[in-house]
C-alpha cells in the first residue's frame, strides 16, 4: 500500500472504528482497504465502486454495487454515515459526488470526504535535485518515478483534479445545512516522507518504507502552513 494511503488511514481510521448501529455507505470502495474499518460493529456496510475490486469475497459482509460516484443507485436520506476517501481527486466533475453523498446522507446522519489539495508541499526539494543528475543515476534512484511530477500526479497517480480546498467542499455540503468541521494534515514533515517516497526506485523503498510507515507519527506534530491532504466530516441537520 502507498505511504500517502497510510498517512490516510492514519488519521480517519479512529473516525470509522467509532461507527456502530449504522447503515454505511463508502464511496468509491476500491479494494477495501478502509470500508474494512466500517465492517462489523451491527453497521449494515453498503459500497460502491465503478470498477469491481471483488470486495465482495475480500468482505463478505458488505453489501457491493457496481456504479458511479456521480450519480449513486440510493434514494434520498438512506443512509446514517456516508464514507468517501481516494475518489474526488481521480474523478471529473467531483462536486457532483459531494452533493450525491449530502443527499443520501439522514438527517442527524454524517458524511466524512477525504482528499488531496494540490501537491505535497515538502520542505526539501529531493526529487528537484535528483532531476539534475545525468539520466543514468537518476533513473537507478528513482525508477518508475523518474517522471516529471505533473506526469508523477496526473499519469501515475491518476490525479486528475490537484487543486481541490476545503473551502470549496464545504461550500457544497453546507448548501444542505451540515454542521462542517475539516481537518487538514501532510503538513511539513508527512510531505517530506512524501517527497522520499516518491524519489526512491523500488529496491530501495522495499527496506526503507516500514521506517517511513512508523515515522508518519510525526506529521501531526511537525506542522506548516501548507498541507496535502485533507477531510471534512459533516453533521446533517
Amino acid at each position: 500500500m502507498a505511504l500517502n494511503r497510510y498517512l490516510r488511514i492514519m488519521y480517519i481510521k479512529p473516525l470509522l472504528i467509532n461507527i456502530e448501529n449504522k447503515k454505511v455507505l463508502d464511496v468509491g470502495c476500491g479494494d477495501g482497504s478502509f470500508t474494512k474499518y466500517l465492517v462489523g460493529r451491527s453497521n449494515k456496510v453498503f459500497a460502491i465502486d465503478i470498477k469491481n475490486q471483488n470486495i465482495e469475497k475480500k468482505l463478505p459482509q458488505v453489501i457491493y454495487k457496481k456504479a458511479d460516484a456521480r450519480k449513486l443507485p440510493f434514494k434520498n436520506a438512506t443512509f446514517d454515515f456516508v464514507f468517501c476517501s481516494d475518489v474526488l481527486e481521480h474523478v471529473e466533475n467531483y462536486q457532483k459526488i459531494v452533493k450525491e453523498i449530502t443527499r443520501v446522507t439522514k438527517k442527524g446522519g454524517e458524511c466524512l470526504i477525504s482528499t488531496v489539495s494540490g501537491y505535497w508541499n515538502s520542505p526539501i526539494k529531493l526529487r528537484k535535485f535528483l532531476f539534475r543528475l545525468p539520466d543514468l543515476p537518476r533513473h537507478l534512484i528513482l525508477g518508475k518515478f523518474d517522471i516529471p511530477d505533473k506526469k508523477l500526479h496526473r499519469e501515475f497517480l491518476g490525479h486528475v483534479n490537484y487543486d481541490i480546498t476545503p473551502e470549496e467542499i464545504v461550500s457544497i455540503v453546507e448548501k444542505k445545512s451540515l454542521n462542517v468541521k475539516t481537518r487538514k494534515y501532510c503538513s511539513t514533515f508527512g510531505s517530506f516522507l512524501m517527497e522520499i517516497y516518491f524519489s526512491l526506485n523500488l529496491k530501495v523503498r522495499y527496506f526503507i518504507f516500514p521506517m517511513l510507515k512508523s515515522l508518519l507519527l510525526f506529521d501531526s506534530l511537525i506542522k506548516g502552513e501548507k498541507f496535502w491532504q485533507f477531510y471534512v466530516i459533516a453533521k446533517k441537520v
